[in-house]
């Protein structure tokens, strides 16, 4: 080599410690800023104080974290001729943090698709939170739990994990985590990723999925083979973290094994509460989309994208950018439709609605009158001529490219003479 070239290898490799160092410096800047801002605001992640003193139910088990619909009229209009409601209307939180969705024709996540037969799951599951465990169940009976023959981060392939299992190679929490994640997406359901840590190098990942027939954030442990119920209502991560704070862990029963042949262990998540100190959100699914991404870019790594609960302790396992006692930025509701009634065009014998969404994968709004469905909207604005008397119900739902719909949200309209 020589004396130029080394000069310029010796200014190249300084260059980078600077960087390095300076992201160091910063990260560590932003810490102690989230870090003030949680003190300020009274440790408000402690939102569980109430959970075991109430009665066993979805709602009253957190209000904040279990989505309650609106089941009463909540907008109205009335003039000589007519008068409408809205009833169940959806709620709609917009995203604090980006979430970054897989393409669901992305190739690895349509042969993913076919090789577990999850269309097939998906049409003989009744409800959606079965359709969770028949989902854990495939990649269980695919994928075995055990010592990885190699690392899979950040890509997480699909195709080289298949291709792993049938040479009888085993996988971690976060490979089992992530492949839940991607199965569930290619068949339009949203799933992330949740760290929990108990001290460094003793952590665990497992998942939340969003329950549409539940309305909230259900945690699945593929890992452990078992998702966590308080009665009879499924747990999400924080609700977990907030028993385990109140001392309560064993008041949590893990419901283990396949959607048949279900075991009620009340001993397990005994074993799990230590890293329910330490939570983090995995804001993606996509992957696969990570290839085209350079290495050096912050959507590669999940100090940048991840949001940590900002009630985690002790802060100094891990370092964050995004850090959140907001349960809006964490726990917020998918696929329902927001209605907003548009009477300008009402002496034109039109009643127009707004919509609104937040439905990953948004293909189109479905409409129908009277249980009959008339069309499919994918504007925000519909208008419906008013037809000249009785009684009406219109439905309104959001529809996935997946072709999965999400809850109604229902207009009754009557129409005077």
């Amino acid at each position: 080599m020589t004396d130029k070239a080394r000069k310029r290898a010796y200014s190249a490799t300084i260059a980078l410690c600077v960087m390095l160092v300076s992201v160091y410096i910063w990260i560590h800047i932003t810490d102690t800023y989230y870090a003030y801002k949680t003190r300020i605001g009274g440790e408000v992640g402690r939102v569980m104080s109430l959970f075991i003193s109430i009665p066993e139910s979805a709602v009253e088990i957190n209000p904040s974290i279990t989505v309650e619909r609106n089941t009463i009229e909540d907008a109205s209009i009335a003039n000589a001729h007519l008068y409408a409601s809205i009833y169940n209307n959806g709620s709609v939180v917009k995203n604090h943090y980006p979430i970054y969705f897989e393409d669901l024709n992305h190739p690895s996540l349509m042969r993913l698709r076919d090789v577990l037969a999850l269309d097939l799951i998906a049409a003989l599951a009744n409800s959606d939170i079965e359709l969770a465990v028949l989902v854990k169940d495939a990649i269980l009976d695919t994928l075995p739990v055990g010592n990885p023959i190699r690392e899979y981060h950040p890509i997480y392939d699909p195709n080289d994990m298949l291709y792993d299992a049938s040479i009888d190679g085993d996988f971690l929490c976060h490979h089992l985590a992530t492949m839940y994640i991607q199965s569930l997406a290619s068949i339009g359901i949203v799933s992330r990723g949740i760290n929990v840590l108990n001290r460094p190098g003793d952590g665990h990942a497992l998942n939340e999925v969003w329950i549409d027939d539940l309305q909230k954030w259900v945690a699945v442990d593929l890992y452990n083979d078992a998702y966590f119920v308080f009665g009879d209502v499924p747990l999400s991560a924080l609700e977990l973290m907030g028993i385990v704070d109140e001392g309560f862990d064993s008041t949590v029963v893990a419901i283990r094994g396949t959607a048949g042949n279900a075991i009620h262990d009340s001993t397990m998540f005994r074993r799990l509460a230590p890293y329910f100190k330490n939570l983090a959100f995995m804001h993606r699914t996509d992957f696969r989309t990570l290839e085209s991404i350079p290495h050096w870019h912050p959507r590669r790594n999940h100090v940048f994208t991840d949001v940590l609960w900002g009630a985690s302790e002790p802060r100094e396992y891990v370092h964050y950018v995004q850090r959140t006692t907001n349960l809006d930025a964490v726990y917020f509701p998918l696929n329902q439709v927001h209605v907003r009634f548009d009477t300008s065009r009402i002496q034109e014998n039109y009643l127009g609605f707004v919509f609104d969404t937040e439905t990953p994968w948004f293909n189109s709004y479905i409409v129908s009158i009277n249980d009959s469905i008339q069309c499919s909207v994918r504007k925000n604005y519909w208008a419906w001529e008013i037809p000249k008397k009785g009684s009406h119900e219109l439905k309104f739902q959001a529809r996935n490219a997946a072709d999965r719909t999400g809850p109604e949200t229902i207009v009754k309209v009557t129409v005077a003479e």
